[in-house]
């Protein structure tokens, strides 16, 4: 390091003992030490040199081989010129070692030219290497090597992700979108062909390809995801049901219609993933999804109405109040049904839905839930008075559902929430909070009277008539 800081660039002396002594050390740290400097201190047209110094890249020592590439940089600085350089890189790719065809691409990458024909065509030879780490490497290569939109290199990589290695996939996937414009068409149908690969982890990253080289609103990359739910393997259908939402905005025209119809295909498995795409890409207002989702609450596979239950929560509130009101009472009517598994789905959706804090879901199914659901009913209670106004009737009705329920808690919580939203004269509320006069629970019964002095109105003979009554009550603190 001290002669390359002090030695007069071609100094013979020195670089004849840095070649016959210095580079040729035990340790690795000084070989790479000294072929910085040797670097350093020849003359820049040293050709010589220049293939010297590329011999290391078939150095044993992996750490020594990659300082290969800035100490052919610095001899570049020095006027012997990239071509000179690459060229005798290029040779080492047919190097019967894998490590050295590795070390030889990263150099390749490094010194290159972007765009050089000769870099690119040799590092395009090398995706057909027996090594995965070579064809790996080839593939990363090509990013610094190859200019972007090159119809040979796109047309090669994405052959790639048919790869039977999982690094070579992957690699592929990761740089195509760097090596192709976005919706290039000689990338997009390299991709689409590979999505009929007889191997489905082919047919998976082909679909992560795809999302990266198409863009958004795109209708024949949209058509090609939406037709992998109906793959035969569940990781490709799943990786469609990613995929989707990141080529198609909610309220896609074109994703909406090609998901839609496999919502109710003969496959459990394709209903399945469909739901859960339809949830991610249909639109605001969408109520031909609403009813697609409440009709699989009678699906006779339970993944389905659990996909259906959690796909109706992620759309509930995306619609005006009237699409709301449609999308509750359409799995409300599901609550009444013979089968048992059925009223258990459309209760649970309700009370999902309940808890984001939707009045008109609490109001339909509070008196269906049994104490499993009391914590869940209690916060959504609670975020009542935070969602709705003063004297919002529905809300109100709402909180006077949960009087019902089995949880002294929930009721308890209730009666407070009705004070707080009721108007002062609200005879519903009034007539709601005299019927919890006589609850089990002291709580409900004390937190009911406090309530009616704040809604009845004065003189009202039927929560006067419950006061009175109280007066005996056993509890001190209600009397």
């Amino acid at each position: 390091r001290a002669l390359a800081g002090v030695v007069l660039r071609g100094d013979a002396a020195a670089v004849a003992e840095l070649r016959g002594g210095a580079v040729h050390d035990d340790e690795p740290a000084v070989r790479s030490a000294a072929l910085m400097a040797l670097a350093s201190v020849s003359a820049g047209d040293d050709a010589a040199t220049v293939e010297f110094v590329a011999g290391f890249l078939e150095d044993p020592n992996r750490n020594v081989a990659a300082i290969v590439a800035p100490a052919l940089l610095r001899l570049v600085e020095g006027g012997s010129g990239h071509a000179r350089v690459a060229s005798v890189v290029v040779p080492r790719l047919s190097h019967d070692r894998a490590e050295v065809r590795c070390a030889a691409l990263r150099t390749l990458a490094d010194v290159s030219l972007q765009g050089d024909l000769e870099a690119v065509a040799a590092t395009v030879n090398c995706l057909e290497d027996q090594e995965g780490a070579v064809r790996q490497t080839a593939i990363k290569a090509l990013v610094s090597v190859a200019q972007v939109g090159h119809p040979v290199v796109v047309a090669a990589v994405a052959a790639c992700l048919g790869d039977f290695e999982d690094v070579v996939q992957r690699a592929a996937g990761q740089a195509l979108p760097l090596l192709a414009a976005k919706d290039d068409p000689a990338a997009i149908d390299a991709v689409l062909l590979r999505l009929q690969d007889a191997l489905a982890q082919n047919r998976r990253a082909a679909l992560f390809a795809l999302a990266e080289v198409a863009s958004r609103g795109h209708p024949p990359a949209i058509a090609a995801a939406a037709a992998c739910l109906e793959d035969r393997a569940d990781e490709v259908r799943t990786a469609a049901v990613v995929v989707l939402p990141k080529l198609a905005e909610q309220g896609d025209a074109t994703a909406t219609e090609c998901v839609l119809p496999r919502v109710t295909h003969k496959s459990a498995a394709i209903r399945c993933e469909a739901v859960r795409a339809l949830g991610e890409v249909s639109g605001f207002g969408d109520l031909r999804a609403v009813k697609a989702f409440a009709a699989r609450i009678e699906d006779p596979d339970a993944r389905v109405r659990r996909n259906a239950e959690m796909a109706l929560l992620e759309v509930a509130w995306r619609g005006n109040d009237e699409y709301h009101k449609t999308l509750v009472h359409e799995v409300a009517k599901r609550i009444g049904h013979n089968q048992e598994e059925v009223h258990r789905a459309a209760t649970s959706g309700l009370a999902r839905i309940a808890g984001s804090g939707s009045a008109a879901a609490m109001c339909a199914v509070a008196r269906h839930l049994g104490p499993g659901w009391k914590d869940m009913l209690h916060k959504a209670v609670q975020k009542l008075p935070r969602l709705h106004r003063r004297g919002d009737a529905a809300a109100v009705s709402a909180a006077a559902a949960c009087f019902a329920h089995c949880s002294g808690d929930v009721r308890s919580a209730a009666v407070q929430v009705v004070a707080e939203l009721a108007e002062p004269g609200d005879s519903d509320a009034t007539a709601a909070l005299v019927s919890r006069l006589g609850d089990d629970h002291a709580a409900v019964r004390s937190g009911a009277l406090q309530a009616l002095s704040q809604v009845a109105s004065r003189g009202d003979a039927s929560p006067t008539a419950g006061a009175l009554r109280r007066l005996r009550d056993g509890n001190p603190d209600v009397r």
